[in-house]
This record gives structure tokens, sequence and C-alpha cells, in this order.
């Protein structure tokens, strides 16, 4: 789905902020706001950060799709992964356009162990279910 040249304008949802990055910026403050400048920055470098493990294919087709970035808050210890701390993004090739629809970490989310998929899909129809359909509509021009 990505071209190495790609750069991709990264837009930021009003659910994901009321929902969970209030969370986040009352938790950490001012590492928060250095943390998402963070996250856009690598998410505008999809392309190359597919290829480190910080960005992990949900569903995709050849011309949109989720996936989940794995990040960690400013001036903390952990890794990405360690942190526990995720953001759920629908990118679409042919306006190189990505939109970060969730934000959370493994504290904030309401999912039982294991389940992680299962909840962020049931989320993504819920809440945005125009990126749901085009998702649908790709996926069946693919086939």
């Amino acid at each position: 789905m990505f071209s190495e040249e790609d750069k991709y304008a990264v837009s930021i949802e009003e659910y994901a902020e009321k929902k969970y990055i209030k969370k986040f910026r009352k938790l950490h403050k001012n590492n928060w706001d250095i943390t998402q400048e963070s996250i856009v920055q690598m998410l505008e470098r999809a392309p190359r950060t597919i290829l480190t493990d910080k960005l992990v294919e949900i569903r995709c087709t050849g011309e949109c799709g989720f996936y989940k970035c794995y990040f960690r808050i400013h001036k903390t210890k952990n890794s990405s992964k360690s942190s526990g701390c995720r953001a759920i993004v629908y990118f679409r090739k042919k306006d190189l356009k990505a939109f970060v629809l969730l934000a959370y970490s493994k504290n904030f989310a309401k999912y039982s162990e294991g389940h992680e998929t299962n909840w962020i899909i049931g989320e993504v129809r819920k809440n945005f279910p125009e990126y749901w359909k085009q998702y649908e509509i790709a996926l069946e021009s693919d086939i």
C-alpha cells in the first residue's frame, strides 16, 4: 500500500481528541505535546515506519487500511511496544491522508485480554462508519 516516497498529511479526528487524547494530556501534561508531535511525524513517514515494529497492519487493501501505531510517552523509559500506548490510524492512498481515529493506553481501553483487534474493529465500525465503508468498497474492488 505504501510507496517509498509518499508523505502523508496527518489529522487527528475529534473523537480521538475528546475520548482519549484529553486523558493523555491530563496525565502527562507537556510531555503529551511532544509525544503527539512525534506520532504525527512518524505517521507522515508511514512508508519508512512500516519497516519498523511501530506500525502494524490491522486490515488493509491496496488503497486504504487500518493500522496500529505503537508509541511511548515522551520522557518515559518504556519502549513503544511495552508502554501499552497505541494509536489506530486510517491511511488513504489516493490523497495521501492519515487519520488518527483512536489513541489509547491499554489502561484506558475496555476490552478483554487477547481481543484487542476485535475491540478496535468494533470501535472503528461504530464511530467511523465512513472510513469502514471506504475500506469495504476498496476491499471489494481488490477481489
